[in-house]
């Protein structure tokens, strides 16, 4: 299918597949001192070569990420739902990854979600540091 989608979107020049955070710094480092992106695992690059498609990037210890830096977003330009009117600093932070159950028939191998195990953060993790 990445080829498909590859072919439908020629301007799509890379594509990351599972988790994201690692890839991309990789990736970044990399176009920046102005190397290809040739086997970063999670990475497709153009052209989509074969040797490519079996990448898919898993961070099994989520707790090893950092937390979102709020202060670099401005979130000062963002406004909260009306029915929220009172929360002046809650942003929203994904606590999990991966499906714990791992059976439903109607999204196995459609969503990423049912494509990896399943990992959650633990709660002295998930407060702004």
């Amino acid at each position: 299918m990445i080829k498909e989608l590859a072919k439908a979107l020629p301007e799509l020049d890379f594509l990351v597949l599972g988790d994201p955070e690692e890839a991309l710094v990789e990736l970044a480092q990399r176009i920046k001192s102005g190397r290809n992106a040739a086997g970063i695992t999670g990475v497709f690059a153009r052209p989509i070569l074969p040797e490519q498609l079996s990448g898919f990037r898993v961070i099994e210890d989520l707790d090893r990420l950092e937390p979102p830096a709020w202060h670099l977003i401005g979130l000062e330009r963002y406004q909260f739902f009306p029915h929220r009117y009172k929360a002046r600093s809650a942003y929203p932070v994904v606590a999990s990854r991966g499906c714990p159950w791992g059976r439903c028939v109607f999204c196995k191998g459609v969503s990423v979600a049912s494509s990896t195990f399943y990992r959650s953060r633990s709660p002295e993790h998930l407060s702004a540091r």
